[in-house]
């Protein structure tokens, strides 16, 4: 009995935690596709949503428009392209 299986996987790292003026985000990916990015006030609201396209191997991509916000703690949420959760994390905004 022979079995092939073929697993598909994403991670990610976030290299700017503070961040200021935006979010720099790494990526490492068994294919290409695009993934929703989405910035929540530690309250739960929404202040960003972003969709990034990300090729197969490593591919850093900038979360501009994130410079305006209040100081605080947020959560950014990136999910794939059936909605599940790569990555959730507590990130500060200085």
């Amino acid at each position: 009995m022979t079995f092939n299986l073929k697993i598909v996987s994403t991670t990610v790292s976030v290299l700017t935690n503070p961040f200021s003026n935006n979010i720099t985000v790494d990526f490492l990916s068994t294919r290409s596709q695009v993934v929703n990015s989405r910035l929540f006030e530690i309250s739960g609201k929404q202040v960003l949503s972003q969709q990034l396209s990300i090729g197969k191997g490593s591919t850093r991509k900038t979360i501009d428009a994130v410079g305006n916000l209040n100081r605080g703690m947020y959560v950014l949420q990136i999910t794939d392209e059936n909605g599940q959760v790569l990555f959730t994390d507590k990130l500060i905004k200085q």
